[in-house]
């Protein structure tokens, strides 16, 4: 199957090295950024500050992009109109711009003969044509006579839902309050500058910026009382993460710290020393994501 990637930022550069890494039938064909020339891709392919050199060796020529026996067509539109979509016979294009989150945006793909569309960024339009997934939770909902653009939600989600799943099954959720201190981002600004969100708005290279959702749960439970069973609790995240969660949700009972779970291709890692319990029924959870590592 030929694939495209529409956007190569943090998102779609993981995508392009795992597709490149495998040996399948999904075939990379062609890259598309607004920002860069091939030059400039192949660089920030091979060079990741984050998740450091790639291993691989990497040439480029004019627009192409050589990569161990794979060549890539690069391209810089800004347009899904200006993409050779239907002259590559793509079948599946990747969209991780970030802005492309419309059934009428995403019909460009379908109308060159794309057959699906895999979106990085959570979709809140409602289509019976649409899913949200998040894997381990709801992937089962898929359908694929019916379901023809599919998104993962977002990285917060992915680290929450696995919880939210384990603690309603086991306790019941009464409420629940969910803090993230986020890794920085490109949506976030170098020096302080004016912006609606005004904690955005701060230098991200001087601030740990909280948002609404992510890696900090607070959950008020039904379950009739948590005191003394702090072990109990975590050993049941840890009985989810050895079978029905294996490979999406891990513990760690070790104190480490944000560095330590680079490439951790978990969706969330609970922090097991970090569990604690207040007023016999407020239940903390602290849980480690690595960005966008895991929805690779």
């Amino acid at each position: 199957m030929k694939i495209l990637i529409n956007g190569i930022g943090r998102i779609g550069k993981l995508i392009a090295r795992e597709l490149l890494e495998k040996d399948s039938n999904l075939k990379l064909v062609f890259i598309n950024d607004i920002n860069g020339d091939a030059e400039t891709q192949a660089h920030l392919l091979e060079f990741d500050s984050i998740h450091g050199q790639w291993d691989k060796k990497i040439k480029f020529n004019k627009n192409k992009i050589k990569i161990g026996s794979n060549t890539l067509f690069c391209y810089s539109e800004n347009e899904l109109r200006g993409l050779p979509i239907r002259e590559f016979n793509i079948d599946i294009a990747i969209d991780c711009t970030g802005k492309n989150k419309t059934t009428d945006q995403l019909n460009h793909y379908f109308n060159q003969g794309v057959k699906k569309v895999l979106v990085s960024a959570p979709i809140s339009e409602k289509s019976q044509s649409i899913v949200n997934l998040v894997y381990g939770v709801n992937h089962h909902i898929y359908n694929p006579n019916i379901h023809n653009i599919i998104t993962a939600a977002s990285c917060t989600t992915n680290s929450i839902a696995p919880i939210i799943l384990v603690l309603k099954k086991e306790f019941g959720i009464e409420s629940c309050c969910v803090t993230t201190i986020h890794d920085v981002t490109n949506t976030q600004v170098i020096a302080d500058i004016p912006k609606k969100d005004l904690r955005r708005s701060r230098s991200s290279i001087n601030n740990l910026i909280p948002t609404t959702t992510g890696s900090a749960k607070a959950i008020t439970l039904i379950y009739p009382e948590l005191e003394g069973k702090i072990d109990e609790v975590n050993k049941m995240f840890e009985k989810y993460s050895q079978k029905i969660l294996k490979g999406i949700l891990s513990i760690e009972k070790r104190p480490l710290v944000s560095s330590d779970f680079l490439n951790n291709p978990n969706s969330v890692i609970i922090d097991t020393l970090s569990t604690m319990v207040v007023n016999k029924k407020l239940l903390k959870v602290f849980g480690w994501y690595d960005n966008e590592y895991a929805m690779r």
